[in-house]
């Protein structure tokens, strides 16, 4: 070959038949004598090929080394060699499946086998295209025995793979590729991920021990193929069915490169349903889709339709037997538990309990709601809520407890919280948290008295925005308590609530409310018919036995059911026990034990303050001792305790029928409003006659006290009918001083005009001739003498003359003053002399002119009106005038013997010392203030006046020793100020 002599036109095909002879024995060989080839040789189109070919490596790293190499190659060129022209398309071939054309490497590996036919590498290659194809049934048979190379034990296992995709087939593929990794191409490896993919992928490889096999299978064949998003599908399921994870696995499913693929279609909308996720679209018509629909249908918003729910159950049941529920155990569970839930809503009964194993926890919880609410399956879940209950099905019976109770014995502790997020997941954790709300706003709504009917209404429309069986769980509650709320006011309307619910979970409690209605309309013998066979598991049955046994005057057997109900119910939430206490009260205060009455109401108000009605009715008794000595003119005597802690309180004005109560009881506290807003709230709960006339007299009286006897008088007016006695001597003493304030006011002068007419008449009838003027004089001052005595009021005259018609109980001593008294004046009318002692009622005028004019008239005829009066006496009248006629000295000169008896005088101690106070400040005379002894009735200071009075003497005394230079003397005397008003600033001022 190295021969310069030889000529390539002449001795090229002996060349080529050399070279293709050398290239049957291996292209290594032919490649060292081809080395050697002369410059004219080496360059002719043919041994270019030759060359190229005898380079061809194993294995290319890229498409590119692939695709130059064959353009380097062409068949034709090598046709006088056969191997060397198959080898040649063969490379053709190994570059149209790195370039991605499967069928060109089919076609181009056929043409080797013509070329060459039988000849291994091109069977080789020809069944490799031919797996692109993804048609091995077509596939050439393989060489057996294969080759001992290891591309040929590749082949056979990709082969094996193609025909049976399998997980042990794959398996087996995997295991011939990481024999000699080194020597796999790309798209080699690319293959092999496709075909096994055929084999891991679809839903039949997972059933049964299947799963964990596969995802094995799986990471081993991407430590040799490299990552592939098919990958995740094995993982997912795993997560999925074997560790429970759906929300790893929906994560995992939802990669946007992994969600591309075709097969993660359906996966994800079972993981959706496993991890309890709301399904991102309108559901399908398909099997998944009726578990879908059911879904959004229990954990949305309630939209009532039953025939709608019964339809939707059946396609769940139907979804269970199709082949998602066989390979992923967890959906049965969710199934079951979609099933459970429309069977609730549908009015189905219990389809058992507990679900299965791999039921996710959000199922497990679905179905615990469920099962309550057919009302039947309560008792199960009793024992589900022990620690051996999945946490779902526990909060569930929380929820239950909190509403209605256990059905039997006491409730399992502890009740656990609802789980959270991470347990439920998000959509059933939604409807968790939208109800954590519930309770606090039920309670607040059952508990604000105010408004309680639009707190419920506005609770009510909170509930409308929960899910279907967290609606219907509170629903009865809901019309339990709107019927209890109504009953007293409209007890037809909460009748016919309480009659729709005498199924479900409140029964028992409608039938006690049914019973107490019965008892309010006067019907106690139909109360048996309600109770009969009732459990005495809610305190409201048991208050209202006792309260139908009181009512039929069995008062021992209610006594026993009060008994019962403090034993069994009285530490329990609810106003029955308190309802109970109250009328256990009433049973001892029927039976006349006023003291064992009062001190169980005292009692029930110590456990709870704000029992109004308990407060009520305490008030009631004691305001009934009250009354009674009211209305017999005796001094109301009553503890602080019970007046300032009950009646005072403004709780009895919670009860309706206690605003009678609180009317009498402002009334005999002297501390109402207006008596005519006594007498409007009294009349609201009391009716009759008798009652009005008797808080008539209560009211008179306090306004007798108050110094208002003009209204005393208007709230006794006689009405035509026979007054009481008690009420006849009221009127009689009101109208009696009414009377004395209209008689002390100075009479008006007699017309003098008419006088002297009247006495010429006389004259000129008979004395025509003046003969005795004298006489003339005495008619003329007696004429004036009757004139005045005109002037009495005739309402007076009729008030004596009613007395003396019909007069009082002798024994009566107040009446009897009072009646000599308006005699004593109106007779007094006839004498001028008398007419001075009159006006002393006039003191106690409302006006001040008035009080002025008749100290002023009293004064001026003191001396002839107060003979026998004792000096204190004396003093104390002189006082009193002083002071409303503004006599400063008489006023001090009454002092000096009042000083020390102030205390036993019928006045106002402090209010006199205070007059004279103000005489001691506007002559800047401190040292009675500061240096003298105070009277006992101030001397402790108590009267806020008095101190501040006292305070502020002792400041202007400290002004007048500061200005006089006796600055010592200033400054322990503003020390004194201060100590005196620091009680009337406050701590700190």
């Amino acid at each position: 070959m190295a021969d310069p002599t030889l000529n390539r036109e002449v001795h090229l095909q002996y060349v080529c038949a050399l070279l293709a002879r050398l290239y049957d024995r291996g292209p290594a060989v032919c490649a060292r004598v081809l080395a050697n080839a002369q410059r004219g040789l080496a360059g002719s189109p043919e041994l270019k090929v030759v060359a190229a070919l005898v380079t061809v490596p194993p294995t290319f790293r890229a498409a590119a080394d692939a695709a130059a190499l064959a353009r380097r190659c062409p068949p034709d060129k090598v046709a006088f060699a056969p191997r060397m022209q198959a080898d040649a398309w063969l490379l053709a071939a190994r570059a149209e499946e790195w370039a991605g054309r499967p069928h060109q490497a089919v076609v181009h590996a056929e043409t080797a086998l013509k070329a060459l036919p039988g000849y291994p590498p091109a069977l080789c290659w020809r069944v490799r295209a031919g797996l692109w194809e993804g048609h091995p049934e077509h596939l050439p048979a393989l060489p057996d025995p294969l080759p001992p190379d290891l591309a040929w034990q590749r082949l056979r296992a990709q082969s094996d793979l193609a025909r049976n995709p399998s997980v042990a087939a794959a398996e087996a593929c995997v295991t011939a590729l990481r024999a000699a990794p080194n020597t796999v191409e790309d798209p080699e490896r690319a293959l092999l991920a496709g075909l096994l993919k055929a084999a891991l992928v679809p839903p039949e490889r997972w059933a049964g021990t299947a799963l964990p096999h596969c995802a094995e299978v799986t990471r081993a064949a991407e430590r040799a193929v490299g990552p592939q998003a098919w990958m995740q599908i094995p993982y997912a399921l795993e997560e999925l069915v074997l560790q429970g994870q759906a929300e790893a696995a929906l994560a995992r499913l939802q990669r946007q490169e992994v969600a591309a693929l075709k097969e993660t279609g359906v996966l994800r909308r079972v993981a959706r349903l496993v991890a309890g996720v709301k399904p991102t679209r309108e559901p399908p018509a398909d099997a998944l889709g009726a578990l879908e629909a059911a879904q959004l249908r229990l954990l949305s918003p309630d939209v009532p339709g039953e025939a709608e729910d019964v339809d939707l159950r059946q396609r769940v049941a139907a979804a269970r037997e199709e082949r998602w529920c066989r390979w992923v155990p967890a959906l049965e569970g969710v199934c079951l538990a979609l099933e459970a839930g429309l069977a609730a809503l549908s009015g189905g009964g219990s389809i058992g309990w507990p679900l299965p194993d791999a039921a996710p926890l959000w199922a497990v919880w679905l179905a615990a709601r469920a099962e309550l609410l057919t009302w039947d399956g309560v008792a199960p879940l009793v024992a589900l809520a022990h620690a051996a209950c999945p946490p779902a099905a526990r909060a569930a019976a929380g929820t239950w407890w909190t509403l209605y109770g256990w059905p039997e014995g006491d409730p399992p502790a502890p009740v656990d919280p609802a789980p959270s997020a991470s347990e439920l997941g998000p959509l059933a954790q939604a409807v968790v948290e939208a109800e954590r709300e519930l309770p606090d706003g039920w309670a607040a709504a059952r508990t604000e008295p105010a408004d309680r009917a639009e707190g419920l209404t506005a609770w009510e429309a909170r509930l409308a925005q929960q899910t279907s069986l967290v609606a219907r769980m509170w629903t009865p509650a809901l019309r339990y308590r709107q019927a209890t709320l109504v009953a007293a006011s409209e007890p037809a309307q909460a009748t016919e609530r309480l009659h729709g619910l005498l199924s479900g979970p409140v029964a028992d409690l409608a039938r006690s409310q049914l019973a107490l209605l019965d008892l309010a309309a006067g019907h106690p013998e139909d109360v048996d018919g309600w109770l009969d066979g009732v459990a005495d598991r809610w305190p409201a049955i048991v208050y209202a036995r006792a309260l139908a046994a009181a009512r039929r005057g069995e008062a021992a057997r209610a006594a026993g059911h009060l008994e019962a109900l403090e034993t069994r119910f009285g530490k329990c939430v609810s106003a029955y026990p308190a309802a109970g206490r109250r009328l256990g009260a009433a049973l001892a205060e029927r039976a006349g034990d006023g003291r064992l009455a009062r001190e169980r109401l005292e009692a029930a108000l110590a456990d709870d303050p704000a029992d109004a009605v308990a407060a009520a009715r305490l008030s009631r008794i004691v305001i009934h001792s009250g009354y009674a000595a009211a209305l017999e003119g005796r001094e109301v005597v009553e503890s602080t305790a019970a007046w300032s802690g009950v009646a005072a309180s403004g709780r009895p004005r919670a009860v309706t029928w206690a605003r009678a109560y609180r009317a009498v009881e402002l009334a005999l506290r002297g501390s109402e409003p207006e008596p005519a807003w006594v007498l409007r709230e009294f009349q609201a709960g009391v009716r009759g006659r008798a009652s009005t006339l008797a808080i008539r007299q209560v009211l008179a009286r306090g306004r007798l006290a108050a110094g208002a006897p003009a209204e005393a008088r208007s709230l006794v007016a006689g009405d035509g009918d026979q007054p009481p006695p008690w009420l006849t001597r009221t009127r009689f003493v009101v109208e009696a001083w009414h009377q004395l304030t209209q008689l002390w006011r100075p009479a008006p002068p007699p017309d003098e005009r008419a006088v002297q007419a009247e006495v010429d008449r006389l004259r000129r009838e008979n004395d025509p001739r003046g003969e005795d003027p004298e006489i003339w004089s005495v008619v003329t001052q007696a004429l004036r003498v009757q004139a005045l005595s005109e002037c009495v009021s005739p309402a007076a005259r009729r008030a004596l003359a009613e007395l003396d018609a019909a007069p009082p109980n002798n024994a009566d001593e107040v009446v009897k003053r009072w009646h000599a008294l308006v005699g004593l004046a109106v007779d007094g009318r006839h004498s001028p002399l008398n007419w001075p002692a009159l006006t002393l009622p006039g003191l106690w005028s409302e006006r001040d002119e008035e009080r002025r004019a008749a100290a002023e008239a009293l004064a001026a005829a003191r001396n002839g009106q107060a003979d026998g009066w004792s000096a204190v006496q004396r003093a104390a009248l002189d006082a009193v005038l002083a002071c409303e006629s503004k006599a400063d000295d008489a006023l001090l000169a009454a002092y000096q013997t009042l000083e020390q008896e102030l205390d036993q005088l019928p006045v106002d101690g402090p209010s006199l010392w205070l007059k004279l106070a103000t005489v001691w400040f506007g002559r800047r005379n401190w040292q009675p203030l500061i240096a003298g002894t105070l009277p006992d009735c101030v001397a402790d200071l108590a009267h806020p006046r008095v101190r501040q009075v006292v305070g502020l003497a002792y400041g202007c005394a400290a002004a007048d020793a500061g200005a006089q230079g006796r600055m010592r003397e200033a400054l322990t005397l503003t020390r004194q100020a201060r100590a005196h008003l620091q009680p009337l600033l406050g701590e700190g001022d």
